[in-house]
């Protein structure tokens, strides 16, 4: 939880009288980077800085538990940071070309060493000295190690190269009627109300808007959703815009706060504000044959473009939460200028 500004951080306790203590190798800031001059890594050393002059003395866990006998294990616990942000649960989308910087804090003097191919890094791997260049999507895995030996877990991130964007479609998808239609429903202790896609609005009835941009045709869902169309044989290609909308952005109850970080203001009733993270899926006949990457509010559409095989029947468009610690459930995805093209390219 953030140690500093929720309700329950470090800054009310100490109004309330209590004697605060935080450890510090178990702190990590996400904050921005640019690069070559600021990564999470000093992100999080200077945050650490500031609570120590400000809120409260830091400790070191690790020396606290082997000091008092409660821990004699090595097992290997710490990671190496990837800025742009990546780590365990992944990693917004991020244009390329750009350059990865590596960190590893915990484990001063470590080499750092990575692969580009998705395999795992081993000693043999190739060693990083300088920010690696990327220019076409990849997965970059991270580990470090000394004398031979891995001493930090792997950390990975994909780095996405958008694709261009596709042409208007001949047919907009939202113009026809699907054959079926299914939203999940939404988990216990969610702030979101289960509602149905809305063809030509957003899932709250709202014009279409991905980073301001406006959009008159499309379909907005709340994930977990899927709605299915039939395939007409004219069809060759299916093009589409897919990403959060804007509505995620907004807090759409008038009980509720204006916009985050204030938590600490009260809550009555439902709002569609949440922090997404989205994947979207088409499939004919129920073979995949396009994917986006997990988008998050604000992120700019990714452009699908697929040809559709001779004699495919249906088409399902599928939209599926991200299972991931920093955001909530039941995402605002909209499928934007999607459609069929008639001809194919050329």
């Amino acid at each position: 939880m953030c140690m500093w500004g929720k309700p329950t951080g470090m800054k009310f306790m100490r109004q309330f009288g209590f004697q605060c203590v935080f450890a510090r190798d178990l702190t990590e800031a996400i904050t921005r980077y640019a690069e070559e001059t600021f990564n999470p890594t000093r992100g999080t050393l200077e945050v650490i800085a500031l609570m120590e002059r400000d809120l409260a003395p830091s400790l070191s866990m690790e020396s606290t538990l082997r000091r008092t006998g409660a821990w004699e294990g090595d097992p290997v616990l710490d990671h190496v940071h990837l800025a742009p942000w990546g780590r365990f649960f992944g990693s917004s989308v991020h244009p390329i070309p750009i350059q990865v910087e590596l960190t590893c804090r915990h484990q001063p003097g470590t080499e750092l060493r990575y692969t580009l191919d998705g395999d795992e890094p081993d000693a043999g791997s190739t060693l990083y000295t300088k920010p690696v260049k990327l220019d076409q999507t990849t997965t970059l895995k991270t580990a470090g190690f000394r004398k031979g030996q891995r001493v930090t877990r792997t950390s990975a991130a994909t780095y996405w190269k958008f694709p261009p964007t596709p042409p208007p479609p001949d047919v907009f998808i939202s113009d026809l009627q699907p054959v079926r239609q299914w939203t999940g429903d939404t988990k216990p202790h969610s702030y979101a109300v289960r509602k149905p896609a809305r063809l030509n609005r957003s899932v709250d009835g709202n014009i279409l808007s991905n980073r301001d941009y406006k959009f008159a045709k499309g379909i907005g869902v709340q994930a977990p959703a899927e709605l299915v169309f039939e395939i007409a044989p004219a069809y060759k290609r299916f093009v589409a815009l897919v990403g959060i909308d804007d509505e995620c952005m907004r807090w759409d109850h008038p009980d509720g706060v204006k916009q985050w970080p204030q938590w600490s203001q009260p809550i009555h009733g439902p709002t569609s504000y949440r922090i997404s993270q989205v994947v979207f899926k088409v499939r004919v006949d129920g073979r995949l044959l396009a994917e986006s990457p997990p988008l998050f509010n604000g992120d700019k559409t990714w452009a699908i473009d697929v040809a559709i095989p001779d004699g495919a029947k249906l088409i399902q468009l599928a939209t599926e939460d991200v299972d991931n610690r920093i955001t909530d459930p039941h995402g605002h995805g909209d499928w934007l200028n999607a459609g069929f093209v008639r001809s194919l390219p050329g």
